[in-house]
């Protein structure tokens, strides 16, 4: 049975906690993907980003995880993704 969880929070995410729930003795990897907020885009300064999420961003993860699975017969997915005030 494949483990799937997907969130859509505006707390910090803790990747290496969810990489731990992510081990399973049938799979032979763990592929892990943060994103970060980088200090310049087109030669300006960044200093955060606001991101807004839609209504049905829940929903649309926990869809797009499912078929994810399906297709490539993975033992588990995580997806969370933050929306809020990034520094």
């Amino acid at each position: 049975m494949t483990y799937i969880f997907t969130s859509v929070t505006d707390k910090p995410i803790n990747a290496e906690e969810l990489r731990q729930t992510a081990i399973n003795s049938a799979s032979g990897a763990i592929v892990v993907f943060t994103g970060n907020v980088r200090n310049h885009d087109n030669n300006k300064d960044v200093k955060s980003l606001d991101y807004e999420i839609h209504p049905s961003a829940a929903d649309v993860i926990k869809n797009i995880a499912g078929e994810i699975c399906d297709e490539y017969d993975l033992q588990s997915l995580i997806m969370v993704h933050r929306y809020g005030m990034l520094q």
